[in-house]
């Protein structure tokens, strides 16, 4: 007779609903990565700036990072 050590592994299933934490978390990704690009640009191009321009790169910045470590925290796809 053998005994089992470790009880048998059960299923995990994902609610339905969890590719929605997903496209959530890209599209924060693409509207922080576009925001970013969009400033940078208007930046380049315009030599005046204004307090706004910085607000915005910050937002963008903000955006990027929570659509990261979203995305990382859901253990979507690994970047590290």
């Amino acid at each position: 007779m053998q005994l089992q050590m470790v009880p048998a592994a059960r299923r995990v299933e994902r609610p339905r609903y969890a590719w929605i934490a997903f496209v959530l978390a890209v599209f924060t990704a693409i509207l922080g990565v576009g925001l970013i690009i969009w400033i940078l640009v208007q930046l380049a191009v315009m030599p005046e700036t204004m307090i706004l321009q910085w607000i915005f790169v910050a937002t963008g910045l903000v955006l990027g990072f929570v659509a990261l470590f979203w995305l990382r925290r859901t253990g979507q796809p690994r970047l590290w």
